[in-house]
């Protein structure tokens, strides 16, 4: 039986829609991270992981309708926190 472990942190730099210099609409710069440990044969594997690990808020996608920039703006939000078990069976 084998013993499996995974992870690590994963940071996303901050960046804005546009060059303007009035119109800010920032996203990115947040950390998130993934963690799985798991046991397996040949034949078998079992893993339980946990994704967005620290639960971060952030904005993703800072887009907006490009003929409305000044009007309106959307946000894209990351993934919830997701905790999970992976069964995987090989004859």
């Amino acid at each position: 039986m084998d013993l499996l472990i995974d992870g690590g942190p994963f940071y996303v730099g901050a960046s804005r829609l546009t060059f303007g210099g009035r119109q800010h609409y920032r996203m990115g710069d947040y950390a998130t991270g993934r963690l799985a440990f798991g046991v397996g044969t040949a034949g078998w594997t079992a893993i339980v992981f946990v994704d967005t690990l620290f639960d971060t808020e952030a904005n993703t996608l800072a887009y907006s309708d490009p003929f409305r920039l000044s009007d309106t703006q959307s946000i894209t939000s990351l993934r919830p926190r997701t905790i999970g078990l992976k069964l995987k069976w090989a004859p």
